[in-house]
């Protein structure tokens, strides 16, 4: 089953989004009774709620590209 969790378990207060995966609770805790579908379509999302919380200063930005891009890459590939 892919995740984009990358164990920074951590809800922003403001958001209500992990920022380490990007998730809501919500979607972290039915992720496991998601159809394969289902966990798609937020994983496309991902991308760009985590640019989100890089442009506000909550997750790393380095350069023109973002740790962003390597955590939903790494994370289809698990």
């Amino acid at each position: 089953m892919i995740t984009p969790c990358i164990r920074v378990c951590t809800i922003h207060e403001e958001t209500a989004l992990c920022l380490g995966c990007g998730r809501t609770l919500g979607e972290i805790a039915s992720w496991s009774g998601y159809t394969e579908e289902g966990r798609a379509k937020v994983m496309a999302e991902l991308p760009s709620r985590l640019s989100a919380l890089a442009r506000q200063g909550l997750i790393p930005f380095e350069g023109g590209s973002t740790e962003i891009e390597a955590r939903t890459g790494e994370a289809m590939r698990a």
